[in-house]
């Protein structure tokens, strides 16, 4: 028996949980004494689910929509497959909305720790797989993934669609692109990225050899896309009402970045405004700015897979192109990419890997106070 429970405790996968498990608990301990402890009453802002405040700090800004939507309330400007998961909780929990919602978030939190240790596995040792999985947790925005947000649902669905495409298994990839479209705009990024990636391996000297079956099982992911905006006219009138809804939360297209770089960052830095809460934002705005162009860069240089590639590429239109850096730090949360290059550019132990973890940490431990006193940090 004490055998079985060592071997049970060594295996790579209970490693995982048992990282994850840790991580939550310290993360969820962070949040409880910042929303009990450091509580900013003078914060007037504050847009958040009423209820228990363990559960409710993790219900703020976007995430008031999200549990109205797995309620009766309607609307095509958020996508639907984490209210709906949400829903579907509750009648377990007794329509303990807030319960609900925290367990859909952190079992697809610990599904993507998980998903992601395997995909990094392929191409690596065990080590630099857990390295993967993290800097994935210790990443500034990471505590998101257990938020009342879509992050961990589609994070889950996104890695998991790349993980059965390496193994080959391209039905299932294609369904599990096809569901992370249902969860954020970028959903449908997953398809050119796969798409192009079976092309390339498609290419042999002096012939391209066309894998019909295999673009084909891909095309799930655009279909599932279609279905949605049939959905979304069906049920709202409007296939496109979430795009149209990005104008309310400041979006619109921008080729000249730099514009948006002054606009909503360096106007803000200037002596009568460097201790407001604005300055604070633009500073969250412009450090997740460098970092995703950053991050992109490295991807896309040290990444062996075009899959990969382009779909970093891809995910970064969006947020960077957009005329505004809101959300821009979950943008890069999910860009599942970095984790796996991050252990291969930084050897464990090094200096650089401390310095890092270290910022990485405290940048986190910061934000998430802030998240907890309802100020906005994406």
């Amino acid at each position: 028996m004490a055998k079985k429970i060592s071997l049970f405790l060594r295996h790579p996968i209970t490693r995982v949980v048992l990282i994850f498990l840790f991580w939550t608990i310290i993360v969820h301990i962070i949040v409880w004494w910042g929303d009990v402890k450091i509580s900013d009453a003078s914060n007037s802002s504050q847009i958040r689910v009423e209820g228990n405040r363990i559960f409710s700090a993790w219900a703020q800004w976007d995430s008031v929509y999200y549990h109205d939507l797995s309620n009766s309330y309607k609307s095509g400007a958020f996508f639907p497959l984490f209210p709906w998961l949400i829903k579907v909780m509750s009648f377990v929990v007794g329509n303990f909305s807030l319960l609900a919602a925290t367990l859909v978030s952190n079992l697809f939190a610990l599904g993507s720790c998980i998903v992601l240790y395997l995909l990094a596995r392929l191409d690596n040792n065990k080590n630099t797989a857990y390295r993967s999985v993290f800097y994935l947790l210790i990443f500034p925005s990471s505590f998101f993934l257990v938020a009342h947000y879509t992050e961990s649902v589609f994070l889950f669905f996104s890695l998991l669609s790349f993980y059965f495409f390496q193994k080959k298994k391209n039905v299932f990839a294609g369904i599990a692109g096809g569901v992370a479209c249902w969860a954020r705009t970028t959903g449908i990024f997953i398809y050119p990225a796969l798409a192009l990636g079976s092309l390339i391996k498609s290419i042999k000297p002096l012939k391209l050899e066309w894998r019909w079956k295999e673009q084909l099982s891909l095309a799930i992911i655009p279909l599932s896309t279609a279905l949605f905006l049939l959905y979304n006219k069906i049920v709202f009138g409007k296939p496109f009402d979430f795009l149209q809804a990005q104008s309310g939360f400041g979006r619109y297209i921008e080729p000249n970045v730099f514009k948006t770089v002054y606009s909503h960052c360096l106007v803000q830095f200037v002596p009568r405004k460097i201790m407001t809460e604005d300055a604070a934002n633009a500073f969250n705005y412009l450090m997740f700015f460098v970092l995703f162009v950053v991050f992109t860069y490295l991807v896309v240089k040290y990444s062996k897979s075009i899959s990969y590639s382009v779909y970093a590429l891809l995910t970064a239109i969006i947020p960077i192109f957009s005329g505004t850096f809101i959300s821009m730090n979950r943008f890069l949360l999910v860009l599942f990419p970095i984790y796996l290059i991050l252990p291969k550019l930084i050897k464990e132990g090094s200096t650089a890997d401390k310095l890092y973890s270290f910022a990485s940490t405290s940048f986190m431990v910061l934000i998430m106070i802030l998240f907890t006193n309802s100020y906005w940090v994406g």
